[in-house]
């Protein structure tokens, strides 16, 4: 199947099959192939930096996705939320150095405006498990978690 090795084995419920981590590799991949855009002099800073923040977009959904309680998921969703916007200025300041060229932001613009809108759905919806579900799941941990361990009545 096309592309599946780069998202490699799936879960249920796993955070590789969410648009927003799908998205975060793709604007990944852009990065990626506007390097040779960036004469050498301009790597160490502003490649670099659009190299790291775009790769811990992807970095932070998974942590998220990994926490046990709702707030901390959301910490990190927010973080990659703020990796995704540190990107975009990032490309911005390239730009202005004229480093990389209109149609390159436009299809940067694009994809950014995609990835901005699923994560803001996962930090809204709490992740995999949507409203309902999610607060049922969360009951039904804490009511483990009370229950006596060992001579409960048969």
């Amino acid at each position: 199947m096309p592309g599946e090795s780069e998202r490699g084995a799936s879960l249920p419920g796993d955070f590789i099959e969410t648009p927003a981590y799908r998205g975060s590799l793709r604007l990944c991949r852009l990065i990626v192939d506007l390097e040779e855009k960036f004469p050498d002099d301009e790597r160490p800073v502003i490649l670099s930096g659009l190299k790291r923040t775009s790769s811990e977009i992807g970095a932070f959904l998974a942590a998220g996705f990994a926490r046990s309680s709702a707030a901390a998921a959301r910490e990190q969703w927010e973080q990659a939320r703020a990796r995704l916007m540190e990107t975009r200025h990032y490309l911005l300041l390239a730009k202005s150095r004229w480093l990389v060229d209109d149609r390159d932001l436009e299809a940067f613009d694009a994809l950014y405006l995609e990835v901005l809108r699923e994560i803001d759905l996962v930090i809204e919806e709490g992740g995999p498990l949507r409203g309902a579900a999610r607060r049922a799941a969360h009951a039904a941990e804490k009511g483990r978690a009370k229950r006596p361990r060992g001579g409960g009545a048969p």
